[in-house]
């Protein structure tokens, strides 16, 4: 089967519903055109947990739609970066044909058409594509949240990056940052982490405009379709209440 584009969610295993409204909007392949042959796949890694009663459930989940992977990790905030590090081992494993892989969080949505619009003129190889942060100042004042000690990360910027709720690469990015991953110290925000991997192997990043939505989801349930869609590529915050209706919202546009 040609593939087009793979998206590989990051979701808690206990996330059933975020995973079934996905299912029904996005991640349903019969809502995206043949892109060039290729089609649409859609998997979502989950940590261990130690609750039987759950993992009971996620494995049955995963009989009926076969579209999980899990490993045996706890499943953590601090795990992200493992998570992201799976989606990135199993496209290389199992979907290394693929033209494009998006990671996404399962609280984010995407506007398909901008989407769309931007691949089909995208390079096939060394293309990674996000809202990318250039260069930011690690924060050393103690009392913001995202301070880190100089011991901890000596540098004062890190490497660019894409904000972490979705951005998109090449395969054979997919599979260069995995061969890196594994040889450099984990990092605990995984969009950090994939800039970390990127510096490493010395690509760089394409920023897109509008990319990410800075703003509640529900501004662009109302407003001018084709406008949003011409401009946005991803929103979060998303519940799964409205992940159905929000992406519905876009599709012809």
């Amino acid at each position: 089967m040609e593939v087009f584009l793979v998206f590989f969610v990051l979701s808690a295993p206990s996330n059933f519903e975020q995973r079934d409204a996905i299912r029904r909007s996005y991640g349903m392949r019969d809502t995206w055109p043949s892109t060039g042959g290729g089609q649409v796949v859609t998997v979502f890694l989950l940590a261990s947990t130690s609750k039987p009663e759950l993992q009971e459930q996620i494995d049955t989940e995963s009989t009926n739609h076969g579209d999980i992977v899990q490993e045996t990790f706890v499943d953590s905030y601090l795990n992200l970066t493992r998570k992201t590090i799976m989606g990135l081992k199993w496209v290389k494993n199992h979907c290394r044909h693929a033209k494009f892989v998006m990671k996404i969080d399962d609280d984010t949505s995407v506007i398909q058409p901008r989407l769309l619009t931007i691949l089909r003129n995208a390079n096939h190889t060394n293309y990674t594509l996000g809202h990318v942060f250039k260069k930011p100042v690690v924060m050393r004042d103690k009392k913001n949240k995202f301070f880190l000690s100089k011991e901890y990360y000596p540098d004062d910027h890190f490497p660019s990056y894409p904000v972490g709720h979705g951005y998109v690469m090449t395969t054979d990015v997919v599979e260069a940052a995995f061969n890196v991953a594994v040889t450099i110290p984990l990092f605990s925000w995984e969009d950090v982490f994939f800039g970390l991997c990127l510096r490493k192997l010395n690509l760089k990043l394409h920023h897109e405009k509008g990319f990410f939505f800075w703003g509640n989801y529900t501004k662009l349930l109302t407003g001018n379709v084709k406008k949003i869609s011409n401009k946005y590529v991803i929103a979060t915050d998303i519940p799964p209440k409205d992940m159905v209706r929000f992406y519905q919202r876009f599709v012809r546009a």
